[in-house]
């Protein structure tokens, strides 16, 4: 969200969602690669899932690819 909100993709508050972050996301990829990331810390934050280190390594590369989005469509 910060980096987001940095690179003024959306308006960071405190009571937003990430439901509410969608909609401020206009390039459709970025937002496909948001709401994909947001499933995945969900799921895993959430849902108190164990995550082993083929795993961790295949969401991370995943969070790295939305973070690099970010940082370079601006």
């Amino acid at each position: 969200l910060k980096l987001l909100t940095d690179n003024d993709f959306i308006k960071w508050n405190i009571n937003k969602t990430n439901y509410s972050y969608q909609h401020e996301i206009k390039d459709s990829a970025l937002r496909s690669k948001f709401l994909e990331t947001t499933f995945i810390f969900d799921y895993v934050w959430y849902g108190e899932f164990s995550v082993d280190e083929s795993q961790f390594e295949t969401l991370e590369k995943s969070m790295n690819k939305f973070g690099n989005m970010v940082s370079n469509e601006k």
